[in-house]
């Protein structure tokens, strides 16, 4: 019979998930755009590409140089067009349905995360840790990103949790289990290729606490994880040749070109600390500066759990790099929970009283429901209401005024253009007047701000804001001065009007 803290401990995890689940929907269903460029120019658009919609010269340079693996615009190709033969064609229905996938593998990778360890935590800390994998207000926003650091870093905590409960037990997995290892180690290679870090340490930390080898192990254990390896990298040689017309090895020229060659060091360098002032400053502090302190006071009492054997070398390796960015430390994010609770056992050791404790998770989880709030119902590229608006509202001709919706860092969004669409810039009076005269019914221009210029009032006074980027209250009253934002707007505008003064409504 199981005991009443085994029945606690269960009901609580499935509570957690259950919880953590409705998040995960709501963020897959309310958080669209992207984080980071990345994720939609290397990833939404090289997909764009594979269904034959793009050129591929409208990829960004990495992909001519051929530095990117093809295995999640692959993956998502394929899901594209699945859904297609069940009538399913908008692009936004279809991200959609890549931030739920998204999500499934997260919350897949950090509930088994924390399965893995639950041998190693009491019960109290590892209930905890439960709440936290389902509230933590970045989890659900990054599970479900489409970027390579959520592929990756939840094919490679799954992988953890297959292995290291085997290996604490001293308990050869099945060679089913082995050949899955290996196959998520190369998957999380393949989407990202740092995680060969995260990889050589859970490896290293598994050789060492199997003990002796032995020829029994090498074949119940290694052989089926290297032949899922192999087998995994081999799918990914396949995607990457598909993708790029003839055979070649993106990794190896991604490293050459980063770290030999400097490329990534023309985006900025930063000193060996500056991860250390991003994780304290700008990860919503206080809890940035939380997570640090969880991570070192972890790293420095416990040296031989498998955790330290992982994250220690990826997060100094990043250190020594010069170009730095948060997202580079994403993928280590499901295990944020378990550092928190793993840290909270030595706050004692630290002369730390459990009132104090007790007030400080009471602020800290407070801070963190709001930011979940927050994170779960807006959408995490605001503009991104625009281009779904003019993606579902068809109109031949789209007139645009200085920057072109479509248009990110010099880079053309593809993906969510809609195929009929042709879009004109108006950098003068004279285009403008070209443009209306040839229009027969009523027309959009796009405004990168809240009002549209004087010289377009004038000639046409009728135009009515139709859309905006952020709710229509904001272009009232200064509001966006006072926080310097400027909202993308669209503006209905028919071909004859008399004169009268112009005010969004």
């Amino acid at each position: 019979m199981p005991t009443s803290t085994e029945l606690s401990s269960r009901t609580i995890f499935y509570r957690c998930l259950f919880a953590a689940l409705g998040v995960h929907l709501c963020a897959a269903y309310f958080s669209a755009g992207f984080y980071h460029w990345d994720e939609q120019f290397q990833i939404l658009e090289a997909t764009h590409h594979v269904l034959s919609r793009s050129e591929f010269r409208d990829l960004p340079w990495e992909f001519q140089a051929e530095l990117r693996p093809w295995l999640q615009p692959m993956t998502l190709a394929a899901f594209a067009h699945a859904l297609s033969l069940f009538g399913i064609t908008d692009p936004f229905t279809w991200a959609f349905f890549f931030r739920l996938f998204s999500a499934g593998l997260g919350l897949a990778s950090v509930f088994g995360l924390l399965l893995s360890v639950q041998s190693r935590l009491s019960p109290s800390p590892w209930r905890l840790a439960a709440v936290l994998s389902a509230s933590l207000w970045f989890l659900p926003f990054l599970h479900v990103r489409v970027s390579s650091e959520s592929w990756s870093g939840s094919c490679f905590f799954l992988a953890f949790a297959l292995l290291v409960p085997r290996v604490i037990r001293r308990d050869f997995p099945t060679k089913k289990i082995g050949f899955l290892v290996g196959w998520l180690l190369a998957l999380a290679f393949e989407f990202r290729y740092q995680s060969a870090i995260l990889g050589a340490g859970l490896i290293l930390w598994s050789l060492y606490n199997l003990g002796q080898p032995s020829l029994a192990q090498f074949r119940q254990v290694w052989i089926p994880i290297l032949t899922g390896m192999i087998l995994g990298l081999g799918v990914g040689v396949i995607a990457d040749d598909l993708g790029y017309g003839h055979w070649c090895f993106p990794a190896y020229r991604y490293f050459v070109a980063n770290l030999l060659e400097h490329r990534a060091a023309q985006y900025g360098t930063s000193p060996w600390w500056e991860y250390f002032r991003l994780l304290a400053f700008r990860s919503s502090p206080p809890l940035g500066l939380l997570i640090l302190f969880s991570a070192v006071l972890t790293f420095w009492y416990r040296p031989r759990h498998p955790l330290t054997w992982t994250l220690l070398p990826f997060f100094l390796i990043h250190c020594f790099i010069g170009h730095k960015e948060l997202r580079f430390l994403f993928p280590l994010a499901d295990t944020v929970p378990l550092l928190f609770c793993l840290a909270g056992e030595s706050w004692e050791k630290l002369g730390f009283s459990s009132a104090f404790q007790l007030r400080l998770f009471q602020v800290g989880f407070g801070l963190n429901l709001i930011l979940l709030l927050i994170s779960i119902t807006t959408p995490a590229w605001s503009e991104i209401q625009v281009l779904k608006y003019l993606y579902r509202h068809p109109s031949e001709e789209i007139a645009y005024l200085g920057e072109s919706p479509y248009l990110v860092a010099g880079i053309p969004i593809n993906y969510y253009r809609p195929p009929q669409a042709r879009f004109f810039p108006l950098q003068d009076d004279a285009q403008l007047r070209s443009f209306v005269a040839r229009q027969q019914v009523p027309f959009l221009i796009s405004v990168k701000g809240p009002t549209l210029p004087a010289h377009i009032r004038t000639l046409l006074p009728l135009c009515r804001l139709e859309f905006s980027s952020l709710p229509k209250w904001l272009l009232r009253d200064n509001w966006l001065n006072r926080f310097h934002l400027r909202p993308w707007t669209l503006w209905r505008c028919p071909l004859s009007s008399p004169a009268q003064p112009l005010s969004p409504k």
